[in-house]
């Protein structure tokens, strides 16, 4: 096949991939793009159809490979869309408090994001915690027991 076919068809797949925004297509196109290139520059000839083939199905393979493997990496696992049973017990760290007479506040980090966000306001309301829980300070591991409107309840850890 001539080069045109491979750029032509690396464009069209680049296109079509800014419609479907998978970011798969995008490896192939660029894969053909390539071909398309290294045809042009008289590396493959334009009868060698299964060696331009096999190029673009290598190419392809790495591309994707690579990307799927940095997207893994970059990944943010998050509870968002899940039920409020879904992140009960779930551990974080005290990022600051704010003793109130009304009741214990301050907020809390999380490793991996609850319900989207990973820093949550919090509160722990005196009549339903023990003595030990309200002296907290920053630093200190709590856990998820209960969502109040915008706000977690926690206890100590």
């Amino acid at each position: 096949m001539t080069y045109q076919f491979w750029l032509i068809a690396g464009f069209v797949l680049c296109v079509i991939e800014m419609f479907t925004m998978t970011f798969v297509l995008v490896w192939f196109g660029l894969s053909g793009i390539l071909v398309g290139i290294l045809t042009c520059l008289g590396i493959f000839t334009s009868s060698n159809l299964g060696v331009q083939a096999l190029i673009f199905a290598i190419l392809s393979a790495v591309m994707t490979g690579i990307w799927l493997s940095i997207q893994k990496k970059w990944k943010i696992r998050s509870l968002a869309g899940q039920s409020k049973e879904s992140v009960l017990g779930t551990e974080g760290i005290v990022k600051n408090v704010r003793i109130h007479p009304e009741g214990t506040t301050g907020s809390v980090k999380f490793i991996l994001p609850v319900f989207g966000h990973d820093e949550w306001e919090f509160v722990l309301k005196q009549n339903e915690v023990s003595q030990d829980d309200q002296a907290l300070v920053h630093g200190d591991r709590v856990a998820i027991i209960d969502i109040v409107g915008q706000k977690l309840v926690v206890k100590k850890a």
